[in-house]
């Protein structure tokens, strides 16, 4: 009933790439809150459409759908997207790799320590031979920076970016894999590739915010070795300071096996390996 109520929301530029079933868990959440207009919609979908209600309904999902997603992304995004994505797979080259990952706020954050970021990781993770990204965004295109050609599979919300990173990495003749998957559905980890590393950046606040708990289920369903968590220290924008994650240092006690601290991010290494 609610899918051409995703469609007219979403059909939005920056939002096109957004998985459906992601949009529809969050209009499914919005009409749960007011019954009467979701008896409203079901009694005549038609006229629905026509209505101050669909009007708000169609406001409040798109908000939250630009704050998970189409916030991470410059203006550039729509206009140089392809292009810098063609550069890269003609000529793989860190300089290629810098250009497309500027479009996206998350890497475009961490542009200068790319060509250090990995050489630390590593140094107390080992050299990876597989890595999964969860809440990727763009960070699969930095493979060009890792130093090491580990088979790299990435998971995101964002379908039709994942398509991007997916013909990269096929031009690069790598192992890979792309999941479009929503971060908070029950034991989602279980269905993505056993790997060395797994990556979480910048993801595991919204992902909390929105689910108290769904971190604490995320780590006990990952299949790896090591998790390499990061979280911004300074809001987007670089305006203001956010505290120390506490919850999730509880979370991890006596797991923490390193840090990396950026000027913006700091990165904490955790081992999943049974003691």
């Amino acid at each position: 009933m609610v899918d051409l109520l995703v469609e007219k929301i979403i059909d939005k530029k920056e939002l096109r790439g957004v998985s459906e079933e992601f949009a529809k868990k969050e209009v499914i959440a919005w009409l749960d809150k007011h019954p009467q207009v979701k008896q409203e919609y079901e009694q005549d979908p038609e006229r629905f459409f026509k209505k101050k209600n669909f009007q708000q309904l169609r406001s409040d999902v798109r908000e939250h759908l630009r704050r998970v997603y189409g916030v991470f992304f410059t203006n550039k995004y729509p206009a140089k997207r392809e292009g810098y994505l063609a550069a890269l797979i003609d000529e793989p080259s860190k300089e290629n790799a810098l250009e497309l990952m500027s479009i996206h706020r998350s890497t475009h954050e961490r542009l200068e320590h790319y060509p250090s970021l990995y050489e630390q990781l590593f140094a107390i993770t080992g050299t990876p031979t597989s890595i999964l990204d969860i809440g990727c965004g763009y960070n699969p295109f930095s493979y060009p920076f890792l130093g090491c050609t580990p088979a790299y599979h990435s998971a995101d919300i964002a379908c039709e970016d994942l398509k991007l990173i997916g013909e990269f990495h096929d031009s690069l003749k790598i192992e890979n894999s792309q999941h479009c998957v929503d971060l908070t559905t029950p034991e989602i980890m279980k269905s993505l590739p056993e790997t060395d590393v797994v990556f979480a950046f910048k993801v595991f606040d919204s992902l909390e915010e929105k689910e108290w708990g769904r971190v604490k289920a995320l780590l006990t369903d990952m299949k790896a070795k090591w998790l390499v968590a990061s979280f911004p220290t300074l809001s987007i924008g670089q305006k203001k300071t956010i505290s120390p994650r506490e919850w999730f240092e509880r979370l991890v006690t006596d797991k923490v096996v390193g840090r990396v601290t950026l000027a913006n991010e700091q990165f904490i290494i955790i081992t999943l390996k049974q003691k």
